[in-house]
């Protein structure tokens, strides 16, 4: 019998190939998070963050389903909430990033500004409010964080030397055909879901694409590519019926799961090495953001989550963790 002919050992190392082959096929999905403290407009003290509890349930999903978990943590979600995150960081399939919000910094480095934007700070202060953010890791017992998202997504290129300075090697902020600058922030409208590298840096960009159907113009060039997601469905269809689609993100909170797989196939178009979902920790549980104001809008979103999860395998995606590219 064939069975008899060929050795076990055999058999293993061409199955281990055949799964490393068909792996090398499919492109790295990253689920990633910005783990906040609840909606600035739906907290209920200084340091409300119930929507973390929507996350043991995603824990357990992952778990369960051998899926990969970034949380970008912010300063004050980890210095009031630490047992919550090593609760998370028992699955082996939670890594922790570092996520800045400058308004979190201490008074006696911001010098009492209240910026949301790090382009508003001298470079100086982020790289203390750096060292700070390093050290409470280091001090709630976390491994540093090598990988990286600046709050807004405004990363300053000046700041990309002190991240590599600190082993910091790996950043998501990046938001390909997205133009911040009318906001205080990078202008990153000319960048495509390819990128690898920003300035030095390993970049895993968040995916975002043009839908095939846009109309570009330099008025949208110039003011139109600044998401409208949370504003007013009427501005929203105004501005469609102007400019054509904008461009979306493979992102739960306000897409479908047609428009997300619509996504990530418009990423493999662009050849992206990557594929990058984001979303924020309190539009999973209601009563946190204005994105889940119900219990019905939460589970929306979480269901939305979920079902796309399901279909990796459909998409030809394989989940990894951020830290592998950084080692």
């Amino acid at each position: 019998m064939i069975s008899e002919v060929i050795d076990k050992p055999f058999l293993v190392h061409a199955f281990d190939r055949a799964i490393e082959e068909f792996q090398m096929n499919r492109r790295p999905f990253f689920l990633t998070i910005d783990t906040e403290m609840d909606h600035s407009k739906y907290r209920t003290g200084t340091t409300s963050a119930k929507n973390l509890q929507k996350l043991y349930h995603l824990v357990e999903y992952i778990d369960r389903h051998k899926i990969y978990l970034t949380l970008f943590v912010t300063f004050d979600v980890l210095r009031h909430y630490s047992a919550n995150f090593k609760d998370f960081m028992t699955s082996k399939y939670v890594e922790l990033g570092i996520h800045p919000h400058p308004e979190e910094m201490p008074k006696d480095i911001s010098h009492r500004m209240q910026s949301t934007s790090l382009y508003d700070y001298p470079l100086a202060a982020l790289e203390a409010f750096l060292d700070l953010f390093i050290a409470l890791f280091k001090e709630k017992d976390f491994d540093v964080p090598r990988i990286f998202r600046a709050g807004r997504y405004r990363l300053p290129v000046d700041l990309i030397p002190i991240l590599l300075k600190k082993n910091i090697t790996v950043d998501s902020s990046v938001c390909p055909f997205i133009n911040w600058s009318i906001e205080n922030g990078p202008d990153y409208s000319h960048i495509t879901p390819s990128i690898e590298y920003y300035h030095g840096i390993k970049e895993v960009p968040i995916t975002i694409v043009q839908p095939e159907n846009l109309k570009m113009n330099a008025f949208y060039k110039k003011f139109g590519t600044v998401p409208l997601a949370e504003k007013s469905l009427l501005i929203r269809k105004l501005r469609r019926l102007i400019l054509g689609r904008e461009p979306f993100w493979l992102r739960p909170t306000f897409s479908d799961i047609n428009e997300m797989k619509e996504v990530v196939l418009l990423s493999k178009k662009y050849n992206a090495k990557y594929v990058c979902m984001m979303l924020h920790s309190y539009e999973l549980k209601e009563g946190c953001s204005p994105q889940a104001k119900t219990k019905h809008d939460a589970q929306r979103i979480y269901n939305r989550l979920i079902v796309f999860l399901d279909q990796l395998d459909d998409l030809n995606l394989i989940s990894m963790p951020m830290n592998k590219i950084a080692t």
